[in-house]
């Protein structure tokens, strides 16, 4: 239908091209005189043709490049901190090291909780067997309520010890928590940490993504899951693909730049 509608306009516009046409040539016929032929040597009063080209207007699509420029990085750093104090028996691991969730980093001495905890089996094993034996007076009625409870109470708590106690010898053994890469060390065999030393840090590259910033005028026509190319100075003869990961909702105040995320999905 709009196809329709616009030849007729290009239609009309071609006819009253050709009528001011006719109209001109006929004046410069009659003021020419008898014996004169108008433009083009036709004969007197004779209509000269003029040709027009014309096209029917059809809907198209346009498009428009954003460009931005940002840092590639993986999607998420860790930091694996000791969980308990001591001097570090072996580091396994170096910068550039790919490793996978649960690998043992480090090793943290630990044969002080293992008394510890040696200590805490025993005293759980006696406090099963009073409770056990506890059970059994109260049932010959020897003993009160009161003295039950207590023996079952002292149960329940060396258990807690127990428990806690294995846990923290569990600590020695410093555990990746992701599968990434080492991208930082910073102990060494022999050193001494204490509980939250930082000793290392880790990078997740299942995900590679980079942060642009984008003018407010633009990021309206952007949407997450629209697709990019990325382009990186280090190799410039190749372009990557990705995919707008999300874009923010808020500019930065000071530049009026929105910060859009691209995540890489390979070359």
């Amino acid at each position: 239908m709009t196809h329709s509608h616009t030849l007729r306009r290009f239609a009309l516009i071609m006819i009253v091209g050709v009528t001011g046409a006719c109209r001109s040539e006929q004046g410069e016929a009659a003021t020419a005189g008898p014996g004169q032929g108008g433009p083009g040597g036709r004969g007197r009063g004779g209509p000269q043709v003029v040709p027009i080209d014309f096209a029917v207007a059809e809907l198209g699509t346009g498009a428009r490049s954003v460009t931005g420029t940002g840092t590639i990085e993986p999607i998420r750093q860790v930091t694996v901190n000791s969980q308990i104090a001591g001097a570090l028996l072996a580091v396994n691991v170096e910068e550039g090291s790919a490793v996978r969730e649960g690998a043992v980093l480090a090793r943290i001495d630990s044969r002080e909780l293992a008394a510890q905890l040696a200590s805490a089996e025993a005293s759980l094993e006696l406090a099963r067997r009073t409770a056990e034996r506890s059970e059994q007076l109260r049932a010959q009625q020897i003993v009160t309520e009161a003295e039950y409870d207590r023996d079952r109470a002292a149960l329940t708590s060396a258990t807690a010890t127990r428990d806690q106690l294995r846990t923290r010898v569990g600590y020695a053994s410093v555990r990746a928590p992701i599968s990434g890469v080492i991208t930082e060390k910073r102990v060494e065999r022999g050193d001494v940490v204490s509980t939250n030393t930082p000793l290392f840090t880790m990078a997740d590259r299942s995900t590679l993504v980079v942060r642009v910033m984008v003018s407010e005028l633009d990021v309206t026509a952007l949407s997450a899951g629209d697709g990019v190319e990325v382009m990186v100075d280090a190799m410039p003869d190749r372009r990557f693909r990705g995919r707008i990961r999300r874009v923010f909702p808020s500019a930065d105040p000071a530049s009026r730049l929105v910060p859009v995320e691209v995540a890489l999905s390979g070359g």
